[in-house]
């Protein structure tokens, strides 16, 4: 029994000098961004979500550009280009929801990464139907998302105030 006693009291205490060996090393790791930063630690969350404002008749290919932003974590998305630029390699979710205007025959957007189409979305026609696309993507630092026009097809038109697009780093 003796034996068991100290066996035990062994294993604690080897888990107990792996514990702190771990928390020393967070430490250091935390200690070193914060020197690195000026004092500032670094949050890396980014979450945005934008409104299209005003109706806005679209070109071939023309960028929609939702400039009522609502959310903004870590200034990733511009409102002035309708770009959200990736601060972070990682994982991330966007979404995109919208409304054909009644004088509208139908509506057609893309979510584009970089030069790459990601998702589209499709507003049929009839009196102000809606649409909406969304995608789960890998991206690196300074990759690009942003919803456009579909080429080709003829000019159509958004409905102001109907309009989101959303994102967010997932991991």
């Amino acid at each position: 029994m003796y034996y068991l006693i100290v066996f035990c009291n062994a294993i604690v205490l080897a888990l107990m000098a792996m514990y702190i060996y771990e928390n020393e090393r967070r430490i250091k790791e935390i200690s070193a961004t914060h020197n690195k930063t000026g004092g500032q630690i670094l949050d890396k969350r980014v979450a945005f979500h934008a409104r299209l404002s005003t109706d806005v008749t679209l070109g071939s290919s023309q960028t929609v550009i939702f400039d009522d932003v609502i959310t903004n974590i870590g200034s990733a998305y511009d409102f002035r280009t309708g770009h959200f630029t990736s601060p972070n390699d990682g994982v991330y979710f966007f979404a995109s929801t919208f409304l054909k205007t009644g004088s509208s025959s139908s509506l057609h957007l893309q979510m584009i990464k970089n030069n790459d189409m990601i998702s589209q979305g499709h507003a049929a026609s009839g009196d102000f139907e809606a649409g909406s696309m969304n995608a789960l993507v890998s991206l690196k630092r300074g990759d690009s998302v942003l919803v456009r026009h579909h080429a080709g097809s003829g000019i159509e038109s958004i409905h102001g105030g109907w309009g989101f697009f959303s994102g967010y780093q997932v991991y």
